[in-house]
């Protein structure tokens, strides 16, 4: 577990022994205000006594930190200068700005399930759900000028007027979008296919296929008995021109489904019978029943 002090010191402690396993000191014994882990890298402390590398851009002070726990090389920091950036962490370059807010960002997150959104918290009242794709400039409406008190002591009343648009470019697709292979149809025959090697070159391949010119006209006369409402016609031409007895079977059943009384017909396909044919068989049950009764009833001769 790793805390950050107000005197500038991160401390990684023990949670089983209860004690403090090393200290680090930052550059210029600044506060401490967020501390995050790297959710895929593991680190051997035991002879760190220097920051791996140090991100500037802020104006301000920061609050949060978020790690993609999904792609290590996306790092969200916000802070006191009402922005919120995010960075590459292992080259130290600064990947995009999302709209600077009215007023402090205390806390930003990325969405646990779905990484390609995130919520930054600010102290204007307002949770910004914005999206890692969204690279486009949001339309800023006119605020209302309020008059405010002028209070030294009091943030809050030190904010811009409007915010600005998203600034955000990735030099690649996030590990999540990144698929190791792939492939497509296209018009004309062709299929495209896609594959990554270990070297994280991809390699995108167009060739042809064959198409088979009996599949093709059965489905254009599929296509042609839909639109003329002919199904059962073409149902029974199938049926009859199949030459296993399951395939007979399975387009005489597409048939009755077809037809208008498609309930009737496949009731009696199937040799289920019909609601007055179980009545008519239950009373000759009851009257050879009854018949029966009578029998033993009747006194046995002397």
């Amino acid at each position: 577990m790793a805390t950050g002090s107000t005197g500038g010191f991160v401390t990684i402690w023990d949670v089983k022994t209860k004690k403090e396993s090393l200290t680090l000191n930052t550059l210029g014994r600044k506060a401490v205000s967020a501390v995050a882990w790297d959710p895929n890298k593991v680190w051997d402390l035991r002879n760190s006594n220097a920051p791996e590398r140090t991100l500037r851009g802020h104006d301000g002070g920061i609050l949060s930190l978020s790690w993609c726990a999904q792609d290590n090389d996306l790092l969200l920091s916000c802070g006191k200068d009402n922005r919120t950036i995010c960075w590459n962490p292992q080259t130290g370059e600064q990947t995009g700005e999302f709209p600077v807010v009215t007023n402090w960002t205390f806390e930003t997150r990325w969405n646990p399930q779905n990484p390609a959104f995130l919520a930054t918290a600010s102290f204007d009242g307002q949770i910004a759900v914005q999206a890692v794709q969204d690279t486009q400039a949001l339309t800023t409406s006119s605020q209302s000028s309020q008059a405010q008190s002028i209070d030294d002591e009091d943030f809050f009343n030190k904010a811009p007027s409007q915010s600005q648009g998203p600034v955000f470019s990735l030099n690649k697709p996030p590990k999540w979008l990144v698929k190791p292979c792939g492939a497509s149809f296209g018009f004309g025959g062709k299929i495209v296919s896609f594959n990554t090697e270990k070297e994280k070159v991809s390699t995108v391949r167009i060739s042809r296929f064959a198409v088979d010119a009996e599949v093709g006209q059965a489905t254009e006369d599929f296509e042609n008995a839909l639109k003329e409402k002919s199904l059962d016609d073409f149902c029974k031409a199938k049926a009859a021109d199949a030459s296993l007895d399951s395939d007979k079977m399975d387009w005489q059943l597409l048939e009755k489904l077809a037809n208008k009384n498609a309930r009737e017909d496949l009731v009696t396909y199937l040799g289920i019978s019909t609601g007055q044919d179980t009545a008519t068989d239950r009373l000759a049950d009851l009257r050879m029943e009854t018949a029966s009764y009578q029998t033993l009833r009747q006194p046995k001769a002397p």
